[in-house]
């Protein structure tokens, strides 16, 4: 079974939604927003928000990167303090055969975008009619049917494509909800009547003032997220069965079992870069656990980036008080939170997450390197990377490097290093 990701018109309908929210702000009329929390259901899996649409889209325009791809750079003035919120209600799964052996297996989130424009009501209305039905219509390939119909106190839209998919939007006065999925925008206007719980109750979800965005994932939005990341990560572990089945089955019930929800918040820095960080909630038997096993060393090391390229794709930085104990708690944390086979087949086949490094005994390497360690992926090869650490004892660290680098040999001199090579170069 291949695993193709969210459904193209998934993904496409949630950075589409965001286009039609930013022509949205085209139309504010510059009063105060709502709290667009307090129009979101309280069990939404998925929440993600920004109190200021035109700040957050400055921040990524005004990147260096952006600056180097774009052809010009927009003017977003307009969308200054404009609002716009996204829910996830759910996920739909869905199968197409290729052959007896093959299909593809598509994930589509439901979800709603929510906008308050501050614009008039029949600026809305013509909003809707046109562009945001001639964005459907671009989206569903052509040939899209539309309907509205008075409903509650303002007006719902309905767009069919030939396919049978369906797109819909609520207008109401200045506000918009557009989506995918009826059922999501009705919990919406449920929460509007006073009928249903919002998220707003939710105290973790509190965004700090210089944040551009921030969002929430549920505890039932990491199990179901949770089941999509194990088919994800099964579908890369090459084209064992076996191998594709375990960790589609594992990976969920070792996620479910140890966090409980995350939360999100994205800051633009004075250089220009964007920052994101990431609260995760755990289970209160691993939060102990991880307290005492991944404190950070809070000694200075070298500092390791300066052997980063400067061309790259990814590149972490660990820095723990015990890099050893660090791991050893993770893999024992991961195998209580299956049964006792899986937990067994996880901590032998654990040691192979670092053979792409050239490490072979992960214990014996993470005892004799230091507090802090560096690794880097040179590009979205999985096989092109390299780990970067100092070390306490050099002559046990080389006991936990591959095999196939030959230490008995005299060190090439590179500049001021000293370069071993394995025997086929």
């Amino acid at each position: 079974m291949r695993y193709r990701g969210p459904a193209k018109h998934g993904r496409r309908f949630l950075w589409g939604a965001l286009v039609i929210l930013t022509i949205c702000g085209f139309l504010s009329c510059g009063s105060p927003p709502a709290d667009l929390r307090t129009l979101v259901p309280g069990d939404a899996l998925v929440f993600l928000e920004t109190n200021d649409l035109g700040r957050t889209i400055a921040a990524i325009t005004g990147n260096a990167k952006f600056a180097e791809l774009a052809k010009n750079k927009p003017n977003v003035s307009a969308l200054n303090g404009i609002k716009v919120a996204i829910a996830v209600t759910g996920f739909e799964t869905s199968e197409q055969p290729l052959t007896d052996e093959d299909s593809v297996l598509n994930f589509q989130p439901h979800f709603v975008a929510v906008a308050e424009t501050n614009a008039w009501s029949w600026q809305t209305a013509s909003f809707a009619e046109d562009q945001l039905g001639e964005f459907v219509n671009e989206i569903y390939g052509g040939e899209v049917e539309l309907e509205s119909v008075p409903k509650y106190d303002g007006k719902l839209y309905a767009w069919k494509a030939v396919d049978g998919r369906m797109a819909y939007a609520y207008l109401e006065g200045s506000l918009v909800f557009f989506g995918n999925d009826l059922t999501a925008i009705e919990k919406c206007l449920s929460v509007k009547r006073g009928e249903t719980e919002s998220i707003a109750k939710n105290q973790k979800i509190k965004p700090a003032s210089d944040s551009i965005g921030y969002g929430y994932i549920s505890t039932d939005g990491v199990a179901q997220l949770a089941n999509i990341a194990g088919v994800t990560l099964a579908m890369k572990a090459g084209e064992e069965a076996d191998v594709k089945s375990f960790m589609s089955r594992v990976i969920p019930e070792i996620l479910r079992g140890s966090v409980t929800d995350v939360a999100w918040t994205a800051t633009s820095t004075a250089d220009g870069r964007i920052e994101d960080r990431y609260l995760i909630g755990l289970e209160t038997e691993t939060l102990k656990i991880f307290a005492e096993t991944l404190g950070p060393s809070g000694n200075t090391d070298p500092d390791l980036s300066r052997f980063v390229p400067k061309e790259f794709a990814t590149t972490t930085l660990y820095n723990f008080a015990d890099p050893r104990i660090a791991w050893r708690s993770v893999v024992l944390t991961a195998q209580k939170r299956t049964d006792q086979v899986s937990g067994s087949l996880l901590n032998a086949f654990s040691g192979s997450l670092f053979e792409p490094y050239g490490i072979d005994d992960p214990e014996i390497f993470l005892s004799a390197a230091g507090q802090v360690i560096q690794t880097v992926a040179i590009d979205d090869d999985a096989d092109n990377v390299a780990v970067i650490a100092s070390f306490k004892d050099f002559e046990k660290i080389k006991k936990g490097i591959a095999k196939e680098v030959n230490f008995a040999k005299p060190p090439e001199k590179i500049e001021n290093a000293d370069v071993w090579r394995s025997d086929d170069n």
